[in-house]
């Protein structure tokens, strides 16, 4: 440990020994800046030069005091999140401000014994360090930081004069070795280095909002509350209480966004506080080049929806990365902004990029031309993609697919490694006719199906029952409420089908919401209701035929769109972290969120079928 660091860790002990018997309001004692070698997350912008203010921290407790124990070499390691934090805030406040000075205690205390143009509270609202793909004693494995702090601005009048959350979620990629009879010693800095990093953003947050906090050239008025004349003219900010997490997860897993790759920005918040938040949108700044990867797809801002109190809700944003990639660096800032303006704070993703590698990667498609399965999977895996983003006749309530949300599954499938751009079609719109459907399953498919080849057939788009039967029937583009049956699929049929066309394995992949077929209406059967028949009573599969299964999507929410059943194959699905997720595994991960009908054994050899690689 450093000279600085001890002479830090012995002051905020002295200091915790103040707060402990109530003597914190006077008299404190003032935490020496010093000289600290900060990680570089920046990515060499022109400096600023500092805002002519000056700034005292007051540390709470609760950040002096923290500590967070890890597994680190197979044994407990505890990280001195108390003595880090602090540093960081330090270091980066000594770059920013014309002074800075740093107590602990509470702010009040501070202000009341240091005049200081601005004070600013600090609390630690929480900390962790979550190994993701750790299994066992491996070596090297990918880890979930996140820190979550508060800080309480106070003026030079002792006013509280506005608040802010700080966050930081990152994913950072971790090696430490297991102690062996011949170890010297256990490797933990990468442990206190990534609470500095995350620490040195949340310190770079905090200096961003100051001037606004101040009055001074904000770009954006915070919301206040009412003042009146010969008050402070600095207003007080309204928090909303919604916290979020963010995970940002590529094909391979490897934490190095790759040209031609996949990606899936997971989000996940919840309103703890009393009130409603409406509308509540996401919003992506960062590099070029990420900021490109999702555009395509999710066109920003992205709505979130309504939040009730105490609600959570999750989203998945999908994206893809182009081939062709000049920075070696990038960063993604995920911020959450409700309808009334109000500041809910904002996540800082920094990942690795690289360009497609030709000679064993991902490789960039010609135009004109398609992209051939590799030798070792060619055929064996076949995808017919179906989704109506329109329909010939219009209804209220018709379920629809956007287009780009029919690429996304196209992109996950291609994501895996095993499904090649020749094996997989897709129909949309006027050209997913009943048609066109039974010509792309009948002739194109079975043209490329062999015993051995595993086929996905995935629908989305509205489904209709019979009131009479509870048959169900998909619709196709020129299908309606009103329409004859036999411009509609029959599932029934459809699952006999599949069951008669001597692949291995087919799964019959349904995201349908399901309504009455109007022209039948005013006939029930003889209990006044008919159940729906999802199954057509049979086994869906003979011992001579395909192994059929069925999955049913039942969605959770308004943005929980056809792509989140597929959403696995990217990487969540790797329940023992091998890189291959099994049949099993894939069925494992949507059970939560689907209904599935014929599921195989999990030690069957169906149920050890590799859907991703």
């Amino acid at each position: 440990m450093s000279r600085h660091s001890v002479v830090l860790r012995t002051i905020l002990g002295l200091t915790a020994i103040y707060t402990l018997f109530g003597c914190n309001s006077v008299n404190m004692p003032e935490l020496a800046i010093p000289e600290l070698n900060m990680p570089n997350i920046g990515f060499g912008e022109k400096a600023e030069p500092p805002l002519q203010i000056s700034v005292a921290y007051a540390f709470d407790p609760s950040v002096t005091q923290a500590t967070l124990e890890v597994d680190a070499c197979g044994l407990p390691y505890t990280i001195n999140s108390g003595e880090i934090i602090p540093q960081a805030f330090l270091a980066i406040g000594k770059e920013k401000f014309a002074s800075v000075a740093a107590f602990s205690g509470s702010g009040q205390a501070v202000q009341a014994s240091q005049q200081n143009d601005l004070t600013i509270h600090l609390q630690l609202i929480n900390q962790s360090f979550q190994p993701a793909t750790k299994m066992a004693q491996e070596d090297t494995y990918i880890a979930f930081v996140n820190l979550q702090m508060l800080a309480i601005f106070m003026d030079s009048t002792g006013n509280q004069v506005a608040q802010t959350p700080l966050n930081y979620s990152a994913q950072a990629s971790l090696w430490t070795p297991a102690l062996t009879s011949s170890s010297v010693s256990c490797v933990t800095s990468s442990f206190d280095d990534e609470i500095s990093r995350g620490a040195g953003e949340l310190a770079r947050q905090l200096v961003a909002v100051v001037p606004q906090a101040m009055g001074q050239n904000a770009p954006q008025p915070v919301t206040a509350q009412a003042t009146t004349p010969g008050q402070n003219s600095i207003r007080t900010q309204t928090l909303p209480a919604l916290k979020f997490r963010t995970m940002l997860k590529d094909g391979n897993n490897n934490l190095i966004l790759e040209g031609g790759e996949a990606l899936a920005l997971q989000i996940e918040a919840t309103n703890s506080g009393a009130q409603t938040l409406s509308g509540v949108n996401i919003e992506l700044e960062g590099s070029p080049t990420l900021l490109k990867a999702f555009s395509e797809l999710t066109p920003s801002p992205i709505l979130f929806g309504d939040f009730q109190s105490g609600e959570t809700k999750t989203t998945e944003i999908r994206g893809r990365m182009p081939f062709q990639i000049s920075e070696t660096k990038g960063e993604l800032i995920v911020t959450l902004k409700p309808s009334n303006g109000s500041i809910v704070g904002s996540h800082r993703i920094v990942t690795a990029l690289q360009s497609a590698n030709p000679s064993g990667g991902q490789v960039p498609p010609v135009q004109g031309a398609t992209t051939p399965a590799p030798k070792s999977s060619s055929n064996k895996y076949v995808a017919l993609l179906i989704g109506l983003d329109q329909y010939r006749e219009k209804w209220p309530k018709a379920y629809k697919v956007q287009k780009r949300q029919l690429q996304g599954l196209k992109d996950t499938l291609r994501t895996t490694g095993l499904f090649s751009d020749d094996n997989i079609r897709v129909l949309q719109g006027s050209h997913a006719t009943r048609t066109d459907i039974e010509e792309a399953l009948l002739s194109w498919g079975r043209q490329r199906l062999g015993k051995d080849s595993v086929l996905i057939f995935h629908f989305s788009g509205q489904a209709l029952s019979h009131p009479t039967t509870g048959e169900v029937y998909l619709v196709p583009f020129e299908g309606s409420p009103t329409a004859s049956a036999k411009r509609l699929i029959s599932l029934r049929t459809l699952q006999r089908v599949l069951g008669k066309m001597e692949n291995r394995l087919t799964l019959l992949i349904l995201d349908t919401p399901v309504t009455s077929l109007l022209r039948q209406a005013g006939s029930v059967g003889p209990n006044g209701s008919i159940p729906i028949k999802w199954a057509s009573g049979l086994p869906l599969s003979s011992q001579e035929g395909t192994k059929v299964i069925q999955i049913r999507h039942n969605p959770r929410g308004r943005n929980d769109g056809p792509a989140e059943i597929l959403a696995g194959l990217l990487g969540r699905a790797d329940a023992n972290g091998n890189g291959t997720i099994t049949l099993a595994e894939f069925l494992d991960d949507v059970k939560s969120k689907s209904e599935i009908t014929s599921p195989p054994p999990k030690q069957s050899p169906e149920a050890l079928i590799p859907l991703a690689q």
